[in-house]
C-alpha cells in the first residue's frame, strides 16, 4: 500500500480552503468596497478551513490501521 505523504495532506487542505474562500469572497463582496476590506472575511474563512481541513485529514489517517493480512488468505475462519 502506497504512503500517502504531508504534502498531499497539504495540498488537499490548500484546495479546500481555496475553494471555500472563493466562495465566501463572490457571496459577501460589495461592488463599492475596495479588495481588502471585502476580502477579510474570506481571508479568515479560507484559513479556518485549511487548518480544519488538515487536522480531519491528518486524524482520518491516524484512525486508520494498515491491513497486514495477505491478499489470497481469508479474514475470518
Amino acid at each position: 500500500m502506497k504512503r500517502t505523504t504531508l504534502r498531499t495532506y497539504l495540498l488537499l487542505s490548500f484546495i479546500a480552503s481555496a475553494f471555500l474562500g472563493v466562495i465566501v469572497y463572490y457571496g459577501t463582496r460589495r461592488p463599492d468596497e475596495p479588495f481588502l476590506e471585502s476580502a477579510n472575511l474570506a481571508i479568515v474563512s479560507a484559513g479556518i478551513t485549511f487548518i480544519v481541513t488538515l487536522v480531519v485529514i491528518a486524524t482520518l489517517e491516524l484512525a486508520s490501521k494498515d491491513d497486514s493480512t495477505p491478499a489470497d488468505k481469508p479474514r475470518l475462519k
